[in-house]
Order: structure tokens, then C-alpha cells, then sequence
């Protein structure tokens, strides 16, 4: 599983509490890696370019420009307690919610066992080497 991007920024960023010099190194660490993320995202993005619904994209854009006000000015107002906390609780209701919804595994068989054609085993040679 590849917890991916925004999981190590999340935990690097509780490193630079550690202050001093290695604070400031792990500030500026953290810096440079969100903006060669973004320029990585963006070179990704103009090869996906075709595969964007507008209409989605433009729902998702006015959503945001909503939203980031609305949440700074909560997040100025909120006890960071509770920010933390509700934090914690989401992350811990999307770790369930992954563990919930992962298929079931069934039995496995060897690989010698499967034909590349289909299911059934195949049937053993006589030959011996």
C-alpha cells in the first residue's frame, strides 16, 4: 500500500518542532518537495488533459474557492484541540474504511498449477529431464 505524498508531509511536519538547525533544514526540505510534487503533477496533468470532465473540474474549482476561505476563517476560531481531534477521527475513519472495503482474498494455487489459458491445472508431463 502506498500511503503517498500527503501522509509524509503530514509527518515530517510535526519533525520541525524539533527546532534548531535541523527544524530549519526539515522546513526547507519540506518546502522543496511540495514544489517539485506540484511541478511533477502538473507535467502529468497536461498528458491527462483529454480525460478531464470540464463541467466536474469547474464544480470542483468553485467548491474550492468556497471552501478555503470559509475553512481559514473556522480554522482561526476553532480550539486546535478539536482541529487536531477531528483530524485524528478522519484519518482514523478512512483507515477503518479501507480496511472494511478491502476485497475478500480467496485460496491461492501455485503458479505451475494454472494454465495461461484458463483455470485448470495442467496436466503433468511423463518426460523426465
Amino acid at each position: 500500500m502506498n500511503a503517498g505524498f500527503g501522509s509524509w508531509l503530514l509527518g515530517m511536519s510535526s519533525v520541525g518542532a524539533l527546532g534548531g538547525m535541523l527544524g530549519m533544514a526539515i522546513a526547507i526540505f519540506i518546502v522543496l518537495a511540495i514544489i517539485i510534487s506540484t511541478v511533477l503533477s502538473i507535467i502529468v496533468l497536461r498528458g491527462l488533459l483529454p480525460a478531464i470532465a470540464p463541467w466536474l473540474l469547474l464544480r470542483l474549482a468553485l467548491g474550492s474557492l468556497v471552501g478555503l476561505p470559509l475553512g481559514l476563517v473556522a480554522f482561526r476560531h476553532v480550539d486546535p484541540i478539536l482541529v487536531r481531534a477531528v483530524a485524528g477521527a478522519t484519518i482514523f475513519g478512512f483507515a477503518v474504511l479501507m480496511a472494511v472495503s478491502r476485497p475478500p482474498v480467496g485460496p491461492t494455487r501455485p503458479a505451475h498449477a494454472l494454465d495461461s489459458v484458463g483455470d485448470e491445472p495442467r496436466p503433468r508431463s511423463r518426460r523426465r529431464c
